[in-house]
């Protein structure tokens, strides 16, 4: 099963990588700053990035380790602001090509997505686009409440 998980994420990965690079060869995002933070049964981890795309999560090894897969970052330039916290034990990363890589985000107990989502540049809080994934323990009952705004 962990097998047929993986090639789907690659499939996902050089299809969404083909598309992107046919509308823009020059396309590059960039990982520009990582936060994370601790809210009540959850780690968020926000990554500031240059561009808004998509970008694919998948869950491994029974929670053990978080897949992210955005086609055209290269995860190796930002590995100095990756550190553990809350959840998230360590991180790696895999080269899938020259435009293609995975950020695995490996949790210290099975852990879930809870939520995912993209934000666009916010002027007045100085933050430009952001990728959001919080993660919560795999066993917590029900859906843990989505963190509120500051502000």
């Amino acid at each position: 099963m962990r097998v047929i998980g993986w090639m789907v994420l690659v499939c996902m990965l050089v299809g969404g990588t083909q598309a992107v690079a046919a509308e823009r060869p020059s396309a590059r995002t960039q990982a520009e700053e990582t936060r994370m933070g601790q809210h009540p049964n959850l780690t968020r981890l926000v990554l500031d990035v240059s561009e808004l795309t998509r970008f694919y999560t998948h869950v491994a090894d029974d929670g053990r380790r978080i897949l992210v897969g955005i086609p055209s970052v290269d995860w190796e330039a930002n590995r100095h602001h990756l550190k553990p916290f809350g959840l998230i034990a360590r991180f790696d990363f895999m080269r899938r090509g020259l435009k293609r890589g995975l950020l695995v985000v490996h949790a210290k107990i099975p852990a879930r997505i809870e939520h995912q989502f993209t934000l666009g540049p916010d002027p007045a809080g100085h933050r430009g686009n952001r990728l959001v994934l919080d993660l919560a323990p795999r066993d917590l009952p029900g859906k843990a409440a989505m963190p509120k705004r500051k502000g």
